[in-house]
C-alpha cells in the first residue's frame, strides 16, 4: 500500500502443529510481501476434533487456547453467496497465526465463506475477495484495513479449516467487534449486532452549583478549531494528512462532539475562504482512484464533506456546480468503491432539494440501492435515504 503504514494487533506466537514440523524459522514473508517474526510453537496437542478459538482478549506471552467438543454435522448445499470459494489452500509451514483465529472442523470450504461474506455485508465491510488465495481484502467503514485468511489444516488438523483475521492498517472503535463477529459467523454462529460509538451526548452531564456562569468562557468557535487541522494538514505524507482529516471528521460529527460544536466547525468549514476547506474540496475532486493511500485520504474528505452539510445545514452555492457531477460519478463507482459511494450519497441527499435534474438522481440511486441490497448494506440505507429525499 504506498506511502501507508502498516498496523497491526501483536503477532502471537504459533498456536498449533498445524503451523508445521521441524526446525523452526525466525522470519515468514506472507504473499502480501509482509514479514512477520515467529516467536514459537507451542504444544497443543488434543485439538483433533475441537473448535480452537484465540480470542483478542487473550493474555499472557501466547495466545489462550478455548476447546470447545465438536461435532459433525451434515452440510446443506449453500446458498447463493458473494465469495464463491470451493478449495482452501493448506497452512503453510511456520505461519505465525494471529490470536484473531478460529478452527473449524468438519464444514465445506463454500459454507464458511458464504457465512463470512454475509456478516461482511451485514456490517458493510467493503470486501475484495480471491478465490485462488482464499482470500478477502476488507476496509470497515472506519477505514480500518484488514484480511481475512482461510488455510486447511496439517497432517492431524486436516479435517479442519482455519479462518484468521489479520489487521493491516487503521485502528476504530468497532473493530474489535468486527472480528469477533465474522469469526462467529465462520463458525456458524449468530454474530452480534454492530455496535455504534457512544456518542458525547450519552455521557452523563456534571454540574457544579457554585460555578457562576458568568465566568465561564465562550465556546471555542469553528475557525478557532479548524486552526488546529490546518497546521496538522501542512504536514506532507499520507500519515500527516490522514490524522489531519480524521481529526477534521471528528470535529464536525454531532455523534462524537456535541451538535452545536458540529455546527459551528462545519459552518466555518464551507466558508469560501476556509483552507482547510479548500484542501478537503481538492481532495474530492481530484478522483485519483488508481492511488491506494490517495483514495483512502478522498473516502475520508467525501465523508467529512457529508458531516459537514448535514450540521451546517446548508449548501454554499459555490460548491455545488462543482461537485454535483463528482459525486454522481463517485455513487456510479459503488460497485468498486462502496465506502466512497456511500459517502456521496450522504452528501448528494442534501443536494436533492432544489435539483433541476431529480429524475437523473433517481435512476442513480436506484442502480445504488441494488449494488447495496446484494453486497453493502450502509450503501442500501443511504440509497433509501436519497430516493425518499426525492419523494
Amino acid at each position: 500500500m504506498s506511502g501507508r503504514g502498516r498496523g497491526g494487533p501483536p503477532r502471537g506466537p504459533n498456536k498449533d502443529k498445524a503451523a508445521g514440523q521441524g526446525k523452526p524459522k525466525t522470519n515468514f514473508t506472507d504473499d502480501d510481501g509482509n514479514s512477520r517474526r515467529i516467536k514459537g510453537t507451542p504444544n497443543v496437542s488434543g485439538l483433533q476434533g475441537t473448535t480452537a478459538i484465540a480470542g483478542p482478549q487473550s493474555r499472557g506471552t501466547g495466545p489462550m487456547m478455548m476447546t470447545v467438543q465438536g461435532k459433525v454435522q451434515v452440510q446443506s448445499p449453500a446458498s447463493k453467496s458473494l465469495w464463491g470459494l470451493t478449495a482452501v489452500p493448506t497452512l503453510p509451514e511456520f505461519h505465525p497465526l494471529e490470536r484473531t483465529a478460529v478452527f473449524i472442523t468438519n464444514t465445506r470450504p463454500d459454507v464458511i465463506a458464504g457465512r463470512i461474506a454475509n456478516v461482511l455485508k451485514d456490517r458493510s465491510i467493503q470486501a475484495t475477495y480471491d478465490d485462488d488465495k482464499a482470500k478477502a481484502t476488507c476496509v470497515t467503514l472506519e477505514g480500518v484495513d484488514f484480511r481475512i485468511r482461510l488455510y486447511r489444516g496439517r497432517a492431524q488438523f486436516s479435517h479442519g479449516i482455519i479462518v484468521e483475521v489479520q489487521r493491516r492498517f487503521g485502528s476504530g472503535m468497532s473493530f474489535h467487534d468486527d472480528s469477533k463477529a465474522i469469526l462467529d459467523a465462520a463458525e456458524g454462529k449468530k454474530p452480534s449486532t454492530p455496535q455504534k460509538y457512544q456518542s458525547m451526548r450519552a455521557l452523563p452531564e456534571v454540574s457544579d452549583d457554585e460555578s457562576d456562569d458568568e465566568d465561564m468562557p465562550p465556546p471555542p468557535s469553528g475557525a478557532s478549531s479548524l486552526s488546529m487541522v490546518s497546521k496538522m494538514l501542512q504536514i506532507p505524507g499520507f500519515d500527516g494528512q490522514y490524522l489531519g482529516l480524521q481529526t477534521l471528521s471528528t470535529l464536525v460529527d454531532g455523534e462524537r462532539m456535541t451538535p452545536e460544536s458540529a455546527t459551528r466547525c462545519s459552518q466555518a468549514l464551507l466558508q469560501a475562504d476556509s483552507d482547510v476547506g479548500a484542501q478537503v474540496f481538492s481532495y474530492i475532486i481530484n478522483r485519483k482512484v488508481d492511488d491506494e493511500s490517495y483514495r483512502e485520504l478522498r473516502t475520508l474528505s467525501l465523508g467529512i464533506l457529508s458531516l459537514s452539510l448535514k450540521y451546517s445545514n446548508t449548501i454554499p452555492e459555490f460548491i455545488r456546480p462543482v461537485l454535483r457531477p463528482i459525486l454522481i460519478e463517485d455513487i456510479k463507482d459503488a460497485p468498486t468503491y462502496p465506502r466512497a459511494a456511500c459517502c456521496a450519497l450522504g452528501a448528494m441527499k442534501y443536494f436533492v432539494p432544489g435539483d433541476e435534474d431529480t429524475m437523473e438522481l433517481n435512476e442513480i440511486f436506484q442502480e445504488a440501492l441494488l449494488i447495496g441490497e446484494e453486497r453493502y448494506k450502509h450503501l442500501e440505507n443511504m440509497a433509501n435515504a436519497c430516493i425518499k429525499a426525492i419523494s
